[in-house]
């Protein structure tokens, strides 16, 4: 059965040279940067590729919602001057309500840009900004 350690009793330290520990650790350095690196690319590629296709989307959905806000303000302006009396005024009410429904979409798309970066590099970059 072996002796219990006496908490006093200091292990000798390993002779691991200077030499030894430096290539290791420029070993492990250059390491890190290369997997940093490959983070970084890996990072960027899945922005692009989120970017390109918010991009179609978005072009897909303007288009689409500009169709349907000419049909709906031609409708809006036909219902809107028979409260009014005319079509100058119903025109009015009705550019007025599109425009603040705009101008809250507008707002709202800027929150939706909420991007985290994940690699070291990224991070700086986004704070030297």
């Amino acid at each position: 059965m072996p002796m219990p350690r006496n908490t006093k009793q200091v292990d000798a330290p390993s002779r691991a040279d200077i030499g030894e520990l430096l290539h290791r650790a420029t070993a492990q350095g250059r390491l890190w940067v290369e997997a940093e690196m490959t983070l970084a690319r890996t990072e960027l590629a899945d922005l692009r590729r989120r970017c390109i296709a918010a991009a179609i989307f978005a072009v897909m959905a303007i288009a689409t919602m500009l169709c349907a806000l000419i049909i709906l303000a031609e409708a809006g302006v036909a219902a809107a001057a028979q409260y009014l009396g005319s079509e100058i005024g119903g025109g009015i009410a009705i550019g007025a309500l599109f425009l603040a429904v705009a101008c809250g979409c507008a707002m709202v798309t800027g929150r939706m840009f909420d991007w985290r970066p994940e690699s070291l590099l990224f991070r700086w970059m986004r704070k030297r900004t």
